[in-house]
This record gives C-alpha cells, sequence and structure tokens, in this order.
C-alpha cells in the first residue's frame, strides 16, 4: 500500500491517495493562472520601459543605415547667426600601430571631447554643424551661456543634402532660449569616430613595412596622399570638407576659428599637428597599452580644412629656417643619420 507521509489526517469518506490526487490537480489548475499573470505583467512592464525610453532624447546619431536624415536642398549653407571662436578638442586614439598593441574592439576608432566657444552675431535658437561618420547621444551634448548656466536643447535633427556627388550632413540642434547678439556660448559634445582610409578623408589610418613587421599611423593632412610601404599611422585629409569626420564643426571655408588640439596616443608613438608642441605626458596602464599625451600650441584663426595632425613611430628631426621657423620633420629611423 502506497503511504503518503505529508498528510497527516485524511478527510472521512477519502483514502489518502484520493486526497492526493484533489491536492495535486489543485496545484496544476493554479499554476497555468499564475504563468499567464506572470507573463501578462511582465509585458505590460516591457512596454512601460519602451515608452519611457522613447520619451527620453537619448540616442545614438551615425551615418549608416538606421540613420533617418531628412533631406535639404543643394543650397543649403550653414546659418551665419552664431560662429565659432575656438575648438578646444580632445582627441584618445586607439591605434594598434605595431603588433603587442592591441585595443581590441576599439582598434581603429577614437573618442573624443569638445567644447566649442560661438558666438552669436544674430539672434537664433539654432546652431547647425557639419558632421560625417560620428555617433554621440543627446545626453552628452550640453549647451552654457556666459554664466555658464545650461541652455535647455528641445530637438536635434540630422539633416542631409545631394549636391551633385558631393554628400552633405548637418546636426541642427533647436533651442528653448534664444541666443542672444554679442553673447559667448560653449557647445560640449562627446562623440566617438573611426579611423577610415585615405579615400574617405578625415582621420584615417595607414601602413607601412619595416623588419618585416608591419605598422600602422595615423594621419591628418591637408591636400596630399601618402603611399606606405608597410606599421599603422594615423593621418588627416580634410579637403574638401572633411574636417567633419574629426569632430562636428563649421566646416566652411569663412567660417574660421582657432584651434586647441590634445592627441592621447599609444606610447611609442609621436604626434605632430599644426601648433607647436606645448607639453608631453605619459601614462603607465599595462605592458604595451601605455599612453602618451600631448598638447600644443594654439593655432592661429583659419578653416577646418586646415587642421592637420599625423599620429606614427617615425623619428623626427627639428630644423630651423633663414627666418628662425622651426620646421618638424619625420620620417623611418632607418633614413635617420
Amino acid at each position: 500500500m502506497t503511504t503518503y507521509p505529508f498528510l497527516e489526517t485524511v478527510p472521512i469518506g477519502m483514502t489518502a491517495s484520493e486526497v492526493y490526487v484533489v491536492e495535486k490537480n489543485s496545484k496544476q489548475t493554479w499554476l497555468i493562472p499564475g504563468i499567464l499573470f506572470c507573463v501578462c505583467g511582465t509585458v505590460f512592464l516591457l512596454c512601460i520601459i519602451t515608452i519611457f525610453l522613447s520619451a527620453r532624447k537619448d540616442y545614438d546619431f551615425a551615418i549608416d543605415q538606421h540613420t533617418q536624415w531628412s533631406l535639404v536642398g543643394d543650397t543649403y549653407r550653414i546659418p551665419t547667426n552664431v560662429r565659432p571662436v575656438i575648438y578646444h578638442l580632445y582627441l584618445k586614439v586607439y591605434l594598434p600601430y605595431r603588433q603587442c598593441v592591441n585595443f581590441y574592439e576599439k582598434n581603429f576608432t577614437f573618442n573624443a571631447d569638445l567644447l566649442l566657444k560661438l558666438l552669436c552675431e544674430r539672434t537664433t535658437n539654432i546652431i547647425v554643424l557639419n558632421i560625417k561618420e560620428l555617433a554621440f547621444n543627446i545626453s552628452d551634448v550640453l549647451l552654457l551661456d556666459e554664466n555658464d548656466e545650461i541652455l535647455s536643447i528641445l530637438d536635434v535633427q540630422p539633416l542631409f543634402q545631394k549636391a551633385g556627388r558631393t554628400f552633405n550632413y548637418f546636426i541642427k540642434f533647436i533651442i528653448e532660449q534664444p541666443l542672444i547678439t554679442g553673447h559667448y556660448y560653449t557647445l560640449q559634445i562627446k562623440y566617438r569616430g573611426i579611423l577610415g582610409n585615405y579615400k574617405q578623408g578625415g582621420l584615417y589610418s595607414s601602413s607601412y613595412r619595416i623588419n618585416n613587421e608591419t605598422r600602422y599611423v595615423v594621419v591628418l593632412i591637408n591636400t596630399y596622399t601618402y603611399k606606405f610601404y608597410s606599421k599603422y599611422l594615423a593621418v588627416t585629409q580634410n579637403q574638401i570638407n572633411d574636417a567633419s569626420r574629426i569632430l562636428p564643426c563649421f566646416d566652411e571655408p569663412e567660417m574660421k576659428a582657432e584651434f586647441n588640439i590634445t592627441v592621447r596616443h599609444p606610447r611609442g608613438t609621436k604626434a605632430i599637428s599644426n601648433g607647436a608642441i606645448k607639453s608631453i605626458k605619459h601614462f603607465a596602464v599595462r605592458i604595451c597599452s601605455n599612453w602618451t599625451e600631448t598638447n600644443f600650441d594654439v593655432t592661429p584663426k583659419m578653416s577646418t580644412y586646415l587642421l592637420a595632425l599625423a599620429i606614427s613611430d617615425f623619428e623626427q628631426n627639428y630644423r630651423y629656417c633663414d627666418n628662425h621657423v622651426q620646421v618638424c620633420m619625420s620620417f623611418y629611423s632607418s633614413l635617420l643619420s
């Protein structure tokens, strides 16, 4: 005879086995409604979270198949109500310039902090910047007035223009409170980008070969394209309007401003830019991933397409011209005599 030790008492007229079957069926009867209740509750909670996230303007902007860009006319230009004064740009470049340097998923990318000082020449509640293949969150954008008071940004609109064979991209910031003529403002943006190739322009990587090892460099130059025969380097190529691949900016020749550039790059590489080197700092993180930070003097007022930057492990040699201007030359170590 089967016993059920968990049953202390048996109702009159029922055997212990009958009581067990009744209780078992009772538990199964409550199981299905319980599961349905949990599923419905989970779906309801997900709907609430989705609505909440949709209400927040905290989404990425990137030029890819998912970005919705509004088409503007081929004569559209950046409004001149607001003009740039100085770009304070901080770049951290993840360049795996040789074999032991590896940043994994961040290889051939860069992070940046931009602090852009603006002058309002005519009252407006709109700021429009050029941008190409850069991504940021609206939560990483901050607009301050002269008293460091935060101004509310109501909306950010991606705009797209096709002029012949040229494609231009803009970001339009709509501000709640109008900017006042003659007042200065500061726009802060944290963003990220990729190191492209020389055909794309902007900040791109190239490579050369030394002692049977491929090394990479980063280059940002104005007009010329260099061909390297094997290490990676990073370079810039900003004509016609490719500076917007490096930083959100007023990428038109007449929109001149000063540039204050600071670059953090892998230790073992050197950085050069338009300004003379002001300071160099070293940061020890771990073997083969240490960093060097190079800060440059502020440039004269200039157009964005003149911005130049190169990161490589090239040797550098300095010479003075007849007018006492110092010139930096970079080349392979094997060419240094």
